[in-house]
């Protein structure tokens, strides 16, 4: 019960905060303003990958099962690309991203999580570690999901 009742308040929480940032999103470039900094991209660069996160992880702790833990996973690591991409993107558009890039952290404020790089050169290379860190971080979370299911049944 309790599982399910932090899920479903995730679920919504990232459900709404993903709705009330592409509402802001959208409404900046439907009445054509160029700066889209305000409420959630002043600290977070990606609110709207974080709260499809959330409500992913949410919905994970609603109904476990091992599709929805492959969903989450791949949510996951989707935005994770994503964000690379738009990244070259975006330093290619605006000259003052860059500048925006070092006062806001990805998906929580500056300064919350060390910054991890991957730096391999070859896109050919890049594409097989990604796979890679997907197919393993999916084995490690297959195999925990297993054990746990495994414990539950056992102690039921």
């Amino acid at each position: 019960m309790v599982f399910e009742t932090s899920g479903m308040i995730l679920f919504y929480t990232g459900s709404l905060g993903f709705a009330l940032g592409a509402f802001q999103i959208y409404r900046e470039k439907l009445l054509e303003n160029k700066r889209y900094i305000t409420i959630f991209y002043r600290n977070i660069r990606h609110p709207l990958y974080r709260a499809l996160i959330i409500a992913s992880k949410g919905l994970l702790f609603v109904w476990p099962r091992f599709f929805v833990l492959f969903g989450t996973g791949t949510v996951i690591f989707i935005c994770l690309i994503l964000v690379k991409t738009e990244k070259k993107i975006c330093l290619a558009k605006f000259p003052d991203y860059a500048d925006y890039m070092n006062t806001t952290g990805r998906f929580l404020p500056n300064g919350w999580v060390p910054s991890l790089s991957l730096t391999i050169s070859g896109a050919a290379a890049r594409f097989a570690v990604w796979i890679a860190i997907y197919e393993a971080a999916m084995t490690i979370a297959s195999f925990a999901s297993h054990g746990l299911r495994t414990y539950a049944i056992a102690n039921l």
